[in-house]
């Protein structure tokens, strides 16, 4: 019995601890993430341009430089029908060590509302 316990309060603490993953999706969004200096990830997300939205981020806090952007780029959907969406892959370099979070916001660029952001991310760089 003592074992059983020792094993489940091992699998709590690797999973409160964050878990590393190269590619992070809306599902992801609200969970904490875990790299080292030097590490990519990417996050990719679903978007179509033909609507006028398109994805901004935010990182809070903005003054710490833990990650950067390094690239993005858009796949069209395999279907033919006109104003089809996709997903958008943005990349981002682990550059120091520290803790982030993400703040991906699915917003028209012309809007100036005030909204909630639509997927958040934490980063803990170790």
């Amino acid at each position: 019995m003592k074992r059983l316990c020792m094993f489940f309060v091992g699998v709590l603490l690797i999973m409160l601890s964050g878990c590393k993953k190269d590619v992070l999706y809306s599902s992801d969004s609200g969970k904490t993430f875990t790299y080292s200096v030097g590490e990519q990830f990417s996050i990719q997300l679903p978007e179509n341009p033909t609507t006028g939205y398109s994805w901004r981020f935010k990182t809070v806090p903005e003054s710490q430089l833990v990650i950067t952007p390094m690239s993005d780029y858009f796949e069209e959907s395999k279907t033919n029908r006109v104003g089809a969406g996709g997903v958008h892959t943005f990349v981002w370099q682990v550059v120091n060590a520290g803790s982030i979070e993400i703040h991906g916001f699915h917003m028209r660029p012309w809007a100036r509302s005030k909204e909630e952001p639509s997927v958040s991310y934490k980063i803990i760089v170790e």
